[in-house]
């Protein structure tokens, strides 16, 4: 696909491989989706230990994605390491 042109400073949505790549190249900050933050992930975890016989709906590949966004851009995500360690409990 064709993406950009890019104007700095403003939000816009690009595929995960893009937004790594820019990245990576210092060119990009990368805004988590919103099930990637410590309180979304915390309620998930509270909700599985309670109901044993169920899975919280979370995206479908959610421990590839973290992982990805983890290890590209642990500054852009807020309480990285708790949110790491929230991602393996679920998993």
């Amino acid at each position: 696909g064709t993406y950009g042109p890019f104007q700095p400073s403003y939000p816009t949505a690009v595929p995960l491989w893009m937004a790594i790549l820019l990245k990576g190249g210092k060119r990009a900050r990368i805004v988590p989706p919103e099930w990637l933050n410590y309180e979304s992930l915390l309620i998930s975890v509270a909700a599985e230990r309670e109901q044993s016989k169920s899975f919280e709906p979370l995206h479908d590949h959610y421990y590839e994605i973290a992982a990805m966004l983890l290890k590209a851009a642990p500054d852009d995500i807020p309480n990285a390491e708790r949110v790491r360690g929230l991602i393996e409990d679920l998993w």
